[in-house]
């Protein structure tokens, strides 16, 4: 009975997915020293938490494009992100300070600790639209995602401008049965309950 009931609401509920920008060039992410204090800030109606780590002194490091990881300049080292709803990383906009060296960098995605998104290839010298290896990015609510560039060489830096997201989020769906098709399921079953009257007269 209980897989019954399970299988007709999955029929009435749907899921729904709604584009977000996290925006790193926002004042809100403006450059402390010594101060890690998280940012908390709506966008498309979730909640996220954003947290900074850097290289020497806590806190955040913002340039004109966005955040700024690497060094010199004790740049950050990465960012970690917890929203109070489901969510899916989509791509980021980034580019590389130096983008001719040897050694460019990558970047690490994790989701809770594993690494679950990582690409070698180096970002570019112009800022531009990047995806996600492996394709759009999953994160549940309360989970923890971290972004971390990888720097090989002593003068890599990079700037991340933002990250794209999809709110995904459940919803009634109505529309899995049209009416035409849902009528004789209607009929079907005001003649059950007629049925079973009729044994119980």
């Amino acid at each position: 009975m209980r897989t019954f009931a399970l299988a007709l609401a999955s029929l009435f509920i749907g899921s729904a997915v709604s584009a977000a920008t996290l925006d790193f060039t926002d004042s809100i992410f403006a450059s402390t020293f010594g101060d890690a204090t998280p940012v908390v800030t709506t966008v498309g109606g979730v909640e996220l938490t954003v947290t900074p780590t850097a290289r020497g002194a806590a806190g955040w490091r913002q340039n004109t494009n966005g955040l700024f990881f690497g060094i010199p300049g004790n740049g950050m080292s990465s960012v970690t992100v917890v929203a109070d709803a489901d969510i899916e990383f989509v791509s980021f906009v980034a580019a590389d300070r130096y983008p001719t060296l040897t050694g460019a960098p990558s970047y690490e995605a994790l989701i809770d600790g594993v690494v679950v998104s990582q690409d070698n290839n180096t970002l570019g010298g112009v800022f531009q639209t990047f995806n996600f290896a492996n394709g759009p990015l999953e994160v549940s609510e309360g989970s923890t995602f971290t972004f971390q560039p990888e720097f090989f060489g002593v003068l890599i830096s990079g700037t991340v401008s933002s990250f794209d997201f999809n709110v995904i989020t459940t919803q009634p769906n109505m529309s899995t049965v049209p009416l035409p098709a849902g009528m004789p399921l209607l009929l079907a079953a005001l003649g059950a309950f007629a049925w079973v009257r009729r044994r119980q007269i």
